[in-house]
């Protein structure tokens, strides 16, 4: 005995929602999305990397455009005003031991420890992606030599390497990123490393071989570009790693010198007033600062991964 089963209905209304996607009308072919377009739409539904680079875009603006926004030229005196103040109408910052407005030294000292964060995560991602790339894509002998010269780098203990080449060549901002940047490629070029071996044995690689393309073009016009999410995550969290280390090495007196001026400056002329509660603020701005501008990096480079990632549910 053959026991019949009904077959579903499905009402006519049913099959056009599923034949038909949500927000098109009937007999409309959806619109193929660009790789551009689907990281943007990822991007922009992760709120706080959206909050972080327009704090970091008036970051910029305030800090380079110092000049003409901060109430005083660099490592003036505040006329009138001797030694150490808290905020006022007039000095909403308060003003340093050396009586100098603490939101112009802030804006001033922004320049130096930005240009230090961005020129570290320049260089050390040009050379952490040419070692990486040269050791993955031709391997062999190539590879073990390169690889073995960034295990060695990776054993260096980089603070006091820091300390001590900079010692020796100057307390300029332009030597600590020349410093920091030969220190900082390493982890780059082992991600990279390791992405090309993943791609380099893919169909359209192979292809690119087969039509006679050299392997400079190959690596740059086909591999490199499909590595371009994790380059772009390293960078936006290098310039948050330049930025602390700067502000480390300063306060404990290796960076950068007087007259020149950073945040981590700015926090070593303010370490003997820890224990003053009245001078808090010779603290608190230049910490906050430093604060506001590493997180927002962070939340960035976390907006980043998810938009070059494909299987992100964002």
């Amino acid at each position: 005995m053959t026991t019949h089963v009904p077959e579903p209905q499905v009402a006519i209304g049913d099959i056009a929602d599923i034949a038909e996607p949500a927000g098109l009308p009937p007999g409309a072919e959806p619109v193929a999305r660009s790789n551009w377009q689907l990281f943007r739409r990822r991007f922009f539904h992760h709120k706080m990397a959206v909050v972080a680079i327009i704090v970091i875009v008036l970051l910029f603006i305030v800090c380079f455009g110092a000049k003409w926004i901060a109430p005083y030229p660099k490592n003036a005196a505040v006329p009138g005003v001797i030694g150490a103040h808290g905020p006022t109408a007039k000095n909403w910052m308060g003003t340093t031991e050396a009586s100098q407005d603490q939101l112009s030294q802030i804006l001033y000292g922004g320049q130096v420890s930005l240009k230090i964060g961005i020129g570290v995560a320049f260089f050390s991602t040009l050379f952490g992606v040419l070692v990486g790339a040269f050791a993955g894509y031709y391997g062999k002998w190539i590879d073990q030599g390169l690889s073995r010269l960034t295990d060695l780098f990776l054993i260096i203990p980089e603070l006091a390497i820091l300390a001590v080449a900079l010692t020796r060549l100057g307390h300029t901002a332009n030597w600590i990123i020349i410093v920091l940047a030969a220190l900082g490629w390493m982890y780059l070029a082992r991600i990279v490393r390791g992405l090309i071996f993943s791609i380099k044995e893919k169909e359209f690689v192979e292809a690119a071989r087969a039509a006679g393309a050299s392997d400079r073009r190959i690596i740059v016009r086909h591999i490199l570009p499909n590595c371009i999410g994790p380059i772009m995550v390293y960078m936006t969290l290098a310039i948050a790693i330049a930025v602390l280390a700067e502000a480390t090495l300063s306060f404990l007196g290796f960076g950068l010198q007087i007259p020149a001026t950073s945040w981590g400056l700015l926090l070593k002329d303010a370490e003997p007033y820890t224990t003053s509660p009245d001078k808090f603020y010779l603290i608190v701005f230049p910490s906050l600062m430093l604060i506001i501008t590493v997180m927002c990096f962070n939340f960035l480079g976390d907006g980043l991964r998810d938009a070059f990632d494909p299987q992100s549910k964002h």
